[in-house]
């Protein structure tokens, strides 16, 4: 297949940056600005499971099959496909605290920045395209990199593999794609969204089938093997089959597993406003560009947006393929518009003093916020106040003051933490490893409970808690009102624990209440 075409722009069109170093003050401030992006300090939920099992295991001195934390039925083996990325961010912890964690988050996330910069500068996209695309994009390093989650590592493979793939492009050979088949070897075992990245490249494989008019046999055949490697971990084929449950499991009760309408419907709509303006600027770019038939590229974008809308945690996958594959036919359609303008008005607009300004402008501005912050910690918030996400700090320590043991079930987004601060005296009923641990029964039960849904005692008949915690405004909060046996024994504005009472033999005393 010849190259794609590229269309240098014009003479009177800002293609080059001119003098040298405001090619590297550009760049400075690219680095800066993601970094300032980056520097969310709420702690994830999802940290403290994978940390658990990094504790588990190097204290435990064996590899953990079955899961030690439930109190509920657990699926065995307990196939982890975090487990590298547990084990890694454990040792960081205990080496080097929060400030380790956060390090190694700015690192993926600076290194994804420069890949998927770098694959649309080898795609033949100028600086100035380039980077305009990065900045337009730049809500992925706010959205998919809250401290700290295994899915970090996807996005710096899902940027490796477009750049790889715009290499093999531009060589119009696939054995540019050859040194991703070890990459997907390991990150297999660092998170499952490596079949993110196998869909990225049979997609591209299937463009170039349409482009060429006949099969790509070479592209399909690398795809095959970075799918085939990931047969490579501890769990063997076990590994797949929990895979192939995953992927089709509805967790509508998980927030970023929402799609977007239902945001929209909610009335949360600045986001999703966001994401869907970048989706009709990209969809506006190819459209212009057709005659180019990247059908590799829209076939990308277009799979991510849709995944971007169908869940929202996957608009980051298409935000990162924008910079990568969209940059340079929206940097031709800029050369396209600027052509007919008057030459001496933008002249002036992008003249170097001009651009140095504004550059130096987003430059100090980004290092404010950066500096403003606490970028190197991580924090807990337990004030609720308009929080989506909150830690039940004062519920904790109050277990925590009365060396309390015994069986909870917390809101789905806390049990991590449970796990992580109460683990050994504790077990969990649910938490946030959802489907990775916990079977469909005990997912459908807990729903159940959780929303009021009929048959909600289903849960507390077949795998009773001692206790419960949830926020003041769930469901439960309000059922176990009416239930025998149970009495609310914590409460602050943002959680509520009940307890059930424990029977007494006939003739001895009760125990004190708790509190």
């Amino acid at each position: 297949m010849p190259r794609a075409a590229t269309h240098p722009p014009s003479a009177s069109t800002p293609g080059r940056l001119r003098p040298a170093w405001l090619g590297v003050l550009l760049l400075l401030t690219l680095a800066a600005h993601v970094c300032y992006r980056l520097s969310t300090n709420a702690a994830d939920p999802d940290l403290w499971g994978l940390m658990s099992f990094g504790r588990l295991w190097l204290e435990g001195g064996a590899f953990p099959w079955r899961d030690p934390f439930a109190y509920t039925p657990t699926r065995v083996p307990w196939v982890y496909h975090e487990w590298l990325s547990g084990t890694l961010f454990y040792l960081l912890w205990r080496t080097g605290g929060p400030a380790a964690l956060q390090g190694l988050k700015y690192a993926l996330g600076l290194g994804t920045a420069a890949v998927i910069y770098a694959a649309a500068r080898r795609g033949g996209a100028s600086r100035p395209a380039a980077a305009l695309v990065l900045l337009l994009c730049d809500a992925a390093f706010t959205l998919g990199y809250s401290p700290v989650r295994a899915q970090v590592f996807t996005f710096l493979g899902l940027g490796l593999t477009l750049l790889a793939l715009v290499e093999a492009r531009r060589r119009a050979s696939p054995r540019p794609l050859a040194w991703l088949v070890p990459l997907y070897a390991l990150w297999a075992n660092l998170h499952a969204g490596f079949l993110a990245g196998v869909g990225v490249m049979l997609l591209w494989a299937l463009g170039r089938s349409l482009r060429e008019g006949r099969v790509a046999w070479g592209w399909f055949l690398a795809a095959a093997a970075c799918g085939l490697v990931s047969l490579l971990n501890p769990y063997g084929p076990a590994y797949w089959r929990y895979l192939g449950e995953a992927v089709l499991m509805p967790r509508a009760e998980i927030g970023e597993w929402r799609p977007l309408w239902e945001e929209l419907a909610a009335g949360r709509v600045g986001g999703q406003v966001y994401y869907l303006v970048m989706v009709g600027l990209a969809g506006l770019v190819c459209w212009w560009d057709r005659s180019q038939r990247d059908w590799p590229a829209w076939l990308v974008l277009a799979a991510t947006a849709w995944l971007g809308v169908r869940h929202l945690r996957h608009q980051v996958l298409f935000l990162l393929a924008a910079v990568a594959l969209l940059a340079p036919a929206a940097g031709r359609f800029a050369a396209v518009v600027g052509g007919r303008l008057p030459a001496g008005r933008l002249g002036r607009v992008f003249s170097p003093p001009v651009a140095a300004l504004a550059l130096a402008v987003l430059l100090g501005w980004s290092l404010w916020g950066l500096a403003a912050g606490e970028p190197l910690a991580l924090k807990l918030p337990s004030r609720p106040a308009g929080a989506r996400l909150y830690y039940p700090l004062g519920a904790i320590r109050f277990l925590e003051a009365r060396g309390w043991r015994g069986r909870l079930l917390p809101r789905l987004e806390w049990g991590e933490y449970v796990l992580w601060r109460l683990g050994g005296r504790v077990q969990v009923g649910m938490d946030g490893r959802y489907e990775t641990v916990y079977p469909p029964e005990v997912i459908r039960a807990y729903s159940a409970f959780m929303y009021g849904r009929r048959g909600w005692r289903e849960l507390l008949r077949r795998w009773p808690p001692e206790a419960v915690l949830v926020r003041p405004t769930d469901a439960p909060a309000r059922l176990l009102a009416g239930e025998p046996g149970w009495r609310e024994v914590y409460r602050d504005p943002g959680a509520v624990l009940w307890m059930r009472q424990r029977r007494t033999p006939p003739g001895s005393a009760a125990p004190p209440p708790p509190g």
